[in-house]
């Protein structure tokens, strides 16, 4: 990302757009010619046979992960041509039953912490589009406005958000003996407060303390916002990791990571339809109207995301980020039809909460699993015995 940031730098002010897509096409085909070649160091799949037999081994699982892509196929036709008020229904229904129907596949522990994660996914609203408009606007849309021009807006602060994400990647690494709750909890937090550089900009209180807006934009905006994403995101994909079940971990991984993606795109769904509400116009060239735009950040980046830390309490994991025996369990069988048993640190249940093997220890029963992963203190290292 850094590179491609420095590239773009060099030649965004002399070439079209169009012209940096084609010049990106060379190392798409590339990517994919040496994916096709079997370059990926995974085992293929040994016919159509086996391909079926691992669907029919979970149905449940494979029904998810068909309506998933199903609802995204029309989530993509609301956003494009329904009205507001449909639009938003049809974002709660879907939501609604691919969360119930979550909840009815996989087990409990990871079909909670599913939620939570799609939530603060959609709770972090996208504002970007009049965020774009007031900072790039000229004098006729933003009077007294920043008027960034394209190279500083995006590839300037690309750069400078590229080093802020290898930042928050270094800075996490600190928190690795944290709880899951707590790393969420102070992710979030620095997500609001990065938040706050873009009141500090709109109100125009960075130039009646003497920071130029370019120096407030660059230090504060772009970087902070880029370590913040990157310390969010962290949390999301270790405790994703953690959570999927041993023999279906790719399909699992797949379907969490497709939450999260589906929320995000709700999130830009409903930041959209809530700048029409709130009647933000944005035009280059002006007239623009950007009165609530104070009060949208407010409450999409600052009020729905910490009223969301409060489900934490119930949906995530007390267990530490570091801690593998609050994971760790006897390795079954895979719970689908697969080549080889996955390694361990994995939870033993299929992802329907079954046993994956009738031969295994009558005592190690899914609910203890849920007890392992909620309960505080001493309890979060007890065995099953």
């Amino acid at each position: 990302a850094l590179l491609a940031s420095l590239l773009l730098m060099a030649v965004i002010d002399d070439v079209l757009p169009r012209h940096l897509i084609f010049c990106m096409l060379p190392f798409t085909m590339l990517a994919a010619w040496r994916t096709a070649a079997g370059d990926l160091p995974e085992e293929p799949a040994r016919s159509w046979k086996s391909l079926r037999a691992k669907a029919f081994s979970e149905p449940h699982l494979f029904q998810l992960a068909m309506f998933m892509a199903l609802g995204s196929l029309v989530l993509a036709a609301v956003a494009t041509f329904q009205t507001p008020k449909l639009r938003f229904f049809l974002v709660v229904s879907i939501s609604s039953c691919l969360i119930l129907f979550s909840f009815r596949t996989l087990p409990r522990v990871l079909a909670r912490s599913n939620l939570y994660m799609f939530l603060i996914s959609i709770a972090y609203m996208d504002l970007s589009g009049p965020l774009a408009y007031w900072y790039t606007g000229t004098e006729n849309c933003v009077e007294n406005g920043p008027h960034f021009s394209y190279h500083y807006y995006i590839a300037v602060s690309s750069v400078v958000g590229s080093l802020g994400a290898m930042l928050g990647a270094v800075l996490f690494q600190s928190m690795q003996d944290w709880s899951f709750r707590s790393a969420f909890i102070v992710t979030t937090i620095v997500e609001v407060l990065a938040s706050l550089f873009d009141l500090f900009i709109l109100t125009r209180w960075n130039l009646k303390v003497g920071i130029p807006d370019a120096w407030a934009y660059l230090f504060g905006d772009a970087a902070c916002q880029s370590i913040a994403a990157q310390m969010i995101i962290m949390p999301q994909a270790l405790l994703t990791a953690r959570l999927c079940p041993r023999g279906a971990e790719a399909t699992v991984f797949a379907i969490l990571a497709g939450f999260q993606n589906f929320g995000a795109n709700i999130g830009s769904i409903l930041g959209a339809q809530l700048a029409d509400h709130y009647h933000i116009v944005t035009k280059r060239y002006g007239p623009c109207d950007f009165e609530y735009l104070n009060t949208l950040i407010i409450l999409c980046h600052i009020v729905i995301p910490l009223l969301c830390c409060v489900a934490f309490t119930w949906l995530v994991p007390v267990a530490k980020m570091s801690d593998d025996s609050a994971f760790a369990q006897d390795s079954p069988p895979p719970s689908f039809a697969s080549p080889q048993p996955s390694p361990l640190l994995s939870p033993e249940t299929t992802p329907r909460g079954e046993r994956s093997s009738p031969g295994d220890d009558e005592e190690n029963s899914p609910d203890q699993e849920y007890y392992l992963l909620q309960e505080d203190g001493p309890h979060l290292r007890q065995n099953s015995r």
